[in-house]
């Protein structure tokens, strides 16, 4: 047993209107239902937003102890200045903080205000607390082919999101005690850059098979979908690439449908194409859902779209294949390690007409359908929940052999 002091300190959104969940967001929250029974105690330090999305997604805080980083509600009307004042007051609460000796400090995100706080724990506490934090994706280099963003505005987010998180990189290289990745490529890579690679745990997310199991499976011949996209409507994410694809599936296969379920940047733009190219008829968007609504509609599908242009995991897909279903990506190297089966790979990466292709022959063969249908559900048995909470709590525990008195 040990004591937990989880930093979520970086929700940008405005805390009365957000509703989504990044993949960072799901881990922590999936992770809190078995670490407040697992830790001695589990403090949560946290602003406005980021108390409001775990509350609500938890059906409240019990077992958790809560400390709120004061955020006038006005500061969410202006990011950059959010994002400075968060980091700035999340910074202070860690470094007056009274933590247990031998605390774990975990920051649950690669920016500054998550980040910065996990650091600042550590310079004022030094050996009496343990540092790591989460850095589950290197965001690509603006000047790099797999850059996902367009636009003047995107852009500049993008580019000053990878900025901001190479100097996180730095500061966890320079004095975390662990670092929690996403895929063996990037534990591969912080070795590489000087970091202990047995203190970096590489986790792929999770699934909740109890509720995907909990929901009732519906025959094929009744299923409504023939493809469904899950993700946030992000460039990242490739939500323009499904509906594109979508295009060409529609004049192939008359009738056919897809759900899209999130939302996001790229919602308006998804929108805007479907209603130029006459394919509203042929597309539910259905926004951010989860729970049994979610499985409802994975389990009316019948192939899982994970679109990602750039991507070493994801847990998305694994939520498909815990619904039953195979998915259709594109050919990322990461997914050697996390999904060595039951997806179908596509090359190269952001052609909407290789996926279409792809999609379409799939449907039309029953075989290899059922080959990848059984490969996915023989692979996400390994992705539970609680087995990877339990995982990341071992590995907590590993960091705090050394502390001292």
């Amino acid at each position: 047993m040990a004591d937990l002091v989880a930093i979520y300190n970086a929700a940008p959104e405005d805390y009365r209107t957000s509703d989504g969940l990044s993949g960072g967001d799901r881990i922590l929250f999936e992770s809190l239902k078995q670490w407040r029974r697992l830790f001695d105690t589990v403090t949560v330090v946290t602003c406005p937003s980021g108390r409001v999305r775990m509350e609500r997604y938890l059906g409240g805080s019990e077992g958790l102890r809560i400390i709120i980083v004061p955020t006038p509600w006005w500061l969410y009307r202006c990011f950059p200045l959010l994002f400075l004042y968060k980091t700035i007051a999340g910074a202070i609460v860690m470094a007056r903080g009274r933590w247990p000796h031998g605390a774990v400090v975990f920051g649950c995100g690669d920016i500054f205000p998550d980040t910065v706080a996990g650091w600042a724990a550590k310079v004022f506490h030094g050996s009496r607390v343990r540092w790591a934090n989460a850095l589950y994706f290197f965001a690509s280099k603006p000047w790099s082919k797999d850059f996902p963003y367009r636009g003047l505005v995107p852009v500049i987010r993008g580019s000053i999101y990878w900025l901001t998180q190479r100097l996180c990189y730095r500061l966890m290289l320079s004095r975390a005690d662990g670092i929690v990745a996403c895929n063996e490529i990037d534990r591969q890579v912080m070795a590489r850059d000087g970091f202990p690679a047995e203190r970096v745990c590489a986790i792929y997310g999770g699934v909740d098979l109890a509720q995907a199991r909990a929901t009732p499976d519906v025959p094929e011949a009744q299923r409504k979908y023939d493809a469904v996209f899950m993700a946030r409507f992000h460039p990242q994410k490739g939500p323009m690439v499904a509906v594109q694809a979508w295009r060409r599936v529609v004049a192939q296969r008359p009738g056919a449908r897809l759900a899209m379920i999130g939302n996001g940047a790229e919602e308006e733009a998804v929108k805007r194409y479907l209603r130029e190219r006459g394919l509203e008829g042929s597309v539910d968007l259905l926004g951010y859902m989860d729970g049994a609504a979610k499985w409802a509609v994975l389990k009316s599908s019948r192939v899982f779209l994970h679109m990602s242009v750039y991507e070493t995991g994801g847990m998305a897909a694994a939520e498909g294949m815990a619904a039953g279903l195979p998915v259709i990506a594109f050919d990322h190297v990461g997914f050697d390690y996390c999904y060595p089966k039951g997806m179908l790979r596509v090359t190269p990466v952001g052609d909407a007409d290789r996926v279409a292709d792809a999609l379409l022959r799939l449907l039309g063969q029953p075989e290899e359908y059922r080959r990848l249908q059984q490969e996915a559900a023989d692979l996400v048995r390994q992705w539970d929940w609680p087995e990877r909470s339990r995982f990341l709590h071992q590995f907590f525990l590993s960091l705090k052999e050394d502390v001292t008195p």
